[in-house]
């Protein structure tokens, strides 16, 4: 049984490097890393690593390999970007998760992918999603706790643990609940980012399962100031992406709207990423957060020797704070306006 994951990124190096760490450690047979950015030393860290297959998404990679001008919107490049490498891909199964994401219980999702009949093609692998503590010093942006999706948007559970700020939760994450997936590879699957689906025009059918334990860890945002870019990254020029997820949409308008006040997008930020002692006791009483924590120092000592990684929110946000100064250099190289013409107003 062998397994794939394909990523589109535009991260810092630190973070680029411990999906990579993570993942090889965990047994992936490949590492498609799309990179929406140039990354010069992550590249030369990586080079001897044939597992890990660097592919730069400037203007030649869309002209050549997708016959296509650079898509304006992220989302469609992640979409594209999977259904390369689903196609080239040469494993049983493929992954498409983003670099914020880290599978888990790797080995129990395996057993599972083998027990699958021929006709299941696609895999739902539920998320977790990381939590700070509020008031404890991070020393590492890999550190906290994990809470799981809950039954329902609002119910009691979720209005006792997080009263009005529920509004920015959705499932009781401020992200997504419904998992990502992981797919047969040769079956010509549509690759989206969330789910992959049969081809337009084949027979519907059931080809999904889905795996019980919790296998993959999402944090959404490394630290505060990581967070809140990518809030503003969903509302270019203060257009709202569309979406679904109306608490992502609460978070992403409150944070546009705070811009130029920065205690109020604290006040955010630990409104929906952080958890009290209160809610933690809440939380694990009702068995709603996951009994582990995530170490990746381990994974990237072992996969880059001798090569020193800071994981500090202090170093994490200076690498940020570099990579936004490069701005979109293969969008501009491509000459496009990288506004999505189907933004709404925020």
């Amino acid at each position: 049984m062998t397994w794939d994951v394909v990523t589109t990124a535009r991260e810092p190096t630190s973070v680029l490097l411990a999906f990579v760490a993570h993942h090889l450690q965990q047994g992936a047979s490949t590492i498609w890393l799309c990179l929406d950015a140039p990354d010069a030393e992550f590249e030369a860290l990586v080079a001897d690593k044939p597992r890990v297959k660097v592919i730069n998404c400037d203007v030649a990679y869309w002209r050549n390999e997708h016959d296509s001008r650079r898509p304006r919107d992220f989302r469609i490049r992640q979409k594209a970007n999977a259904r390369w490498a689903y196609a080239h891909s040469k494993s049983d199964w493929i992954a498409h998760i983003d670099a914020d994401e880290f599978m888990t219980n790797v080995p129990q999702l395996m057993e599972f992918l083998k027990a699958q009949p021929e006709e299941i093609l696609t895999v739902t692998m539920w998320n977790a999603e990381r939590a700070q503590i509020r008031g404890l010093p991070v020393r590492n942006v890999y550190g906290g706790l994990f809470r799981v999706p809950l039954e329902n948007r609002r119910n009691a559970l979720t209005t006792r643990v997080y009263g009005a700020n529920v509004r920015y939760l959705n499932f009781g994450v401020a992200g997504y609940n419904n998992g990502k997936s992981i797919s047969r590879v040769g079956k010509g699957l549509d690759m989206l980012l969330h789910y992959a689906v049969l081809p337009e025009g084949q027979e519907e059918q059931n080809i999904r399962a889905t795996f019980d334990g919790f296998s993959l860890l999402h944090f959404d945002g490394f630290t505060r100031n990581h967070w809140v870019n990518k809030m503003l990254l969903k509302a270019p020029r203060g257009k709202l992406l569309k979406r679904k997820n109306k608490a992502r949409i609460n978070q992403i308008v409150d944070t546009w709207e705070a811009r130029e006040d920065v205690p109020l997008q604290d006040e955010i930020f630990k409104a929906t990423k952080m958890l009290s002692l209160r809610q933690i006791f809440l939380l694990l009483k009702a068995r709603k957060l996951l009994p582990r924590t995530f170490n990746i120092t381990q994974a990237v000592a072992k996969e880059f020797p001798g090569h020193k990684v800071d994981f500090s929110p202090a170093a994490i946000d200076q690498e940020l704070v570099k990579l936004q100064a490069k701005g979109d250099v293969f969008g501009k190289a491509a000459n496009l306006d990288t506004s999505d013409k189907e933004a709404e107003p925020a």
